[in-house]
Formats: structure tokens, C-alpha cells, sequence
């Protein structure tokens, strides 16, 4: 690595910090806050980059993110939380690709981690996510692998609206949505080696989808939303036995 950022307290600033197709560096133990807009932004081709370890909290935009053709980022071990209520504690966005989110601490955001905007082949793991209206939300973006994350106290656990992407072994818990798939969604893996059930749907938007995943005191494990406007399909967890089959066809649902 050439360039280091380590143990300062970096605050009230435009942003906290921001590259520009800069690579080989480590930002780390830092406390970035009070930022006018974003806590830590690489931007714009930045790569090969690791983000380890910083506090990152009441900035007015998301907390740390990763947008415009970045790759090869490694953020890992921060700590990001109260960020303002319309962003992000960590994002991939804008064809930021072959990334990484691993054993970050996120809570008291409106979308504690979210990878957009055709920003693909990134991995989502081991995190803590708590206290989040959304944990983890997938929007058009493809060939990420989101698992083992610990998810507490959401309304909405995992948001899809994207294709080809895997989803395993995370833990849901005292949410109101487990899983929510919208209706562009498809080719989407999801399953947990660990649950005690199996379940598929098939729809006339998903080709298959297995989900297993560690679904606990959540209102509605699996939600459909067939139309984002005007129909909404919830799966109430009685709903969901050992090997159920859900068959959708159009918005009618037929339980077998």
C-alpha cells in the first residue's frame, strides 16, 4: 500500500475525505463526523483501497460510499451509525464493482448497506446490521453475494430488486420483513444451509428461489410485491411449513 490515513478526527468539513482514481491507499482508526455530506467517499475509479476500523457517524449524507467505477475496495471493521435518515451507512454505487463489506458494525440508519446502480460481483458478509429500516438493499445490480450477516430490529431484513445475486446464511431477527422481493427481481439464489426449512417459490418475475435463511420474531419473513404501486403479496411466517410450495401466477396465490 502507498498512502496512509490513520488516527485523526476529521469533522466539519465538506466532506471527510474524497479520492479521485486513486489507488494502494489505507484509511484507518479515524473518526470521521459532523461532514457537511459524505463521511468517507471514494470516488470516481478509486481502487485498491482499504477502509478498515474508522467511526463514521452524523454526517448529512451516507456514511461511507464507494461510486463511479471504483473497484478492489475493502471496508471492513467500521463502525457507521446515525448518518442522515435518507442515506446509507455503506454503499456501492455507480458501477463500483469487485468490492468488499465484511465484519462492519451499521446501525440507526435508513439503509444500513446498499449496493446500486449497476454496481455488480461485490461481496456483503459478516456484518452487524441493526435498527435499520432497510439492512441490505440490492437495487439493479447483479452477481453479488450477500451472507452471514446478523440482521436485529429492521423493517425491511433484505430488499431486492435486482437479478442474479445470492443470498445465504443470514440471520434475521425481531424484524418486520424478512426478505422482500420486488417485482423486477430474478435468478436470485437464496439459502441457508442451517435452517430447518425449505421453502420455494415460484413466480411469474422469479425462476426459482430457495430460501432457507435464518428468519426469527419477524412479522413477515418472505414479502412479494408484485406491484410496488398497487399490490403487495405478504407470506405471513404460519404461512411457511417445512417444504412449502408457493405457486404464483399473476397476483393469485395458491398455496399447495
Amino acid at each position: 500500500m502507498g498512502s496512509v490515513v490513520r488516527g485523526n478526527d476529521i469533522h466539519h468539513l465538506l466532506k471527510g475525505f474524497y479520492s479521485n482514481k486513486m489507488g494502494y491507499m489505507i484509511i484507518e482508526n479515524n473518526s470521521f463526523h459532523d461532514d457537511y455530506l459524505y463521511g468517507i467517499d471514494p470516488h470516481t475509479g478509486t481502487h485498491d483501497m482499504i477502509i478498515r476500523n474508522n467511526k463514521v457517524h452524523h454526517n448529512n449524507a451516507t456514511a461511507v460510499v464507494c461510486s463511479k467505477d471504483c473497484y478492489n475496495i475493502l471496508i471492513e471493521g467500521n463502525e457507521a451509525y446515525n448518518n442522515l435518515d435518507t442515506h446509507r451507512g455503506i454503499a456501492f454505487s455507480v458501477n463500483s464493482d469487485h468490492s468488499i463489506a465484511q465484519n462492519n458494525y451499521v446501525h440507526d440508519q435508513d439503509i444500513c448497506i446498499g449496493v446500486n446502480r449497476f454496481s455488480d460481483y461485490n461481496e456483503i458478509y459478516n456484518n452487524t446490521l441493526s435498527d435499520c429500516n432497510t439492512a441490505i438493499d440490492l437495487t439493479d445490480t447483479s452477481n453479488n453475494i450477500v451472507y452471514e450477516n446478523k440482521i436485529v430490529g429492521a423493517k425491511d431484513g433484505l430488499v431486492l430488486k435486482s437479478v442474479t445475486n445470492k443470498i445465504f446464511n443470514n440471520k434475521i431477527y425481531n424484524s418486520t420483513n424478512g426478505i422482500v422481493l420486488i417485482h423486477t427481481s430474478n435468478n436470485n439464489e437464496i439459502a441457508n444451509i442451517d435452517s430447518t426449512n425449505y421453502d420455494t417459490i415460484y413466480t411469474h418475475f422469479l425462476d426459482q428461489v430457495n430460501t432457507g435463511n435464518e428468519v426469527k420474531d419477524t412479522k413477515n419473513p418472505i414479502t412479494v410485491i408484485t406491484n410496488p404501486v398497487k399490490s403487495e403479496t405478504d407470506f405471513a411466517q404460519t404461512d411457511f411449513e417445512n417444504n412449502t410450495k408457493l405457486i404464483e401466477e399473476g397476483i393469485k396465490n395458491n398455496f399447495i
